[in-house]
């Protein structure tokens, strides 16, 4: 019997398809990209398809380094990182919400470091998330 391959769009979804499953959570996506890129230009998003879930995932990278992955869901996104232990350090003694310590804390340790995700609906939202970037891209 032949194997089927479905075609993937090769840029992600659309437009209009993102918009509909992000609903009002569309603008804080968008300036959430916009404010990673214009603080840390060169910033390229590439688009994946897990085909475990069957969903689409963003990666935000500067040159060859993953910053973050913005993962569209029905009505908001959530925003997921991996930390290095020297990241993980700086998170530990800076000034983070405690949920995002907590799940740090509670998170695995993989060789590539620690992942998180973070349910972002609001522009409340992304001033933590924008000094996860920076303790992330510091040197």
């Amino acid at each position: 019997m032949p194997v089927i391959k479905t075609r993937l769009p090769a840029k992600g979804p659309g437009n209009a398809q993102l918009t509909q499953l992000l609903g009002a959570s569309r603008p804080v996506w968008d300036e959430l990209i916009a404010s990673v890129e214009q603080r840390h230009a060169p910033v390229t998003c590439e688009w994946h398809f897990t085909s475990k879930t069957g969903t689409w995932h963003a990666r935000l990278k500067r040159h060859a380094r993953t910053i973050l992955y913005p993962l569209p869901r029905e009505k908001h996104f959530h925003t997921a990182f991996v930390f290095g232990e020297r990241a993980c350090a700086a998170i530990f003694a800076g000034n983070f919400p405690s949920a995002i310590v907590t799940a740090l804390r509670e998170a695995h340790a993989f060789a590539e470091g620690r992942g998180i995700r973070i349910v972002t609906k609001t522009r409340h939202d992304l001033p933590p998330l924008l000094q996860l970037v920076e303790v992330k891209l510091a040197p």
